[in-house]
């Protein structure tokens, strides 16, 4: 189980299947990992927590996962915060610009790991300090 100061990710996807299969992947990765089904519940789960990833569907209910991502990149809170957008539909020009990954479903398990675990790495001068 990941402790507490462990990083965080915050999953965004409607699909219980998927969205289950990500945490556990955050789990065996050592992350804590919160879920949210739709970008509405995404946005104040943000006014609570402060994740240090953020797995992004495009294909949500009420609130499109490409408008959860403009609003993420307007708010100064979170601007920053590493964004894999996670979809099957074929993202918008927008969505390039503006996430730090997209990984198109079906996606291979060890790709994603892979891309997880390099975006939230700590930058190179805080692991020469440690």
């Amino acid at each position: 189980m990941p402790e507490p100061s462990s990083p965080l990710v915050l999953i965004v996807e409607d699909d219980t299947v998927i969205a289950q299969l990500l945490a556990i992947l955050c789990a065996q990765l050592g992350f804590r990992a919160i879920k949210a089904a739709s970008g509405e519940a995404a946005l104040a789960t943000l006014e609570q927590e402060r994740p240090q990833l953020i797995t992004l569907d495009l294909n949500l209910p009420q609130l499109s996962g490409q408008e959860v991502l403009a609003r993420l990149r307007a708010s100064e809170a979170v601007c920053a915060t590493p964004v894999v957008v996670v979809s099957a539909l074929d993202p918008e020009e927008e969505v390039w610009e503006q996430a730090d990954a997209v990984v198109k479903k079906p996606f291979e398990v060890d790709d994603l790991i892979t891309l997880m675990q390099r975006l939230i790495a700590p930058p190179l001068q805080e692991r020469a300090v440690g």
